[in-house]
């Protein structure tokens, strides 16, 4: 196998793992957001925005670039009227 060929299934390839990888994390992710659901449910506005904000910290320790639904403010991405409030 030439060299040319080789390196184009090594990217190949690690497009497939990464993708596995994603995949994995947004299963992850998505037990995450079930089992925090009933607690984050039961919390009023004050703490819903502290919630937001630690999980924003906690994001971006680990390099995500996501917030999860809440600005660095507090503010939520679900306003009533559909609207960002800037």
């Amino acid at each position: 196998m030439n060299v040319e060929h080789h390196e184009h299934r090594d990217v190949i390839e690690g497009l497939r793992q990464a993708g596995k990888g994603l995949t994995a994390r947004a299963a992850e992710m998505e037990k995450i957001a079930d089992a925090a659901k009933p607690l984050y449910d039961s919390l009023d506005d004050a703490q819903k925005r502290r919630f937001g904000m630690l999980l924003h910290a906690i994001a971006q320790m680990h390099g995500h670039h996501g917030h999860w639904g809440m600005h660095h403010d507090g503010r939520s991405d679900d306003h009533e009227d559909g609207e960002h409030s800037e």
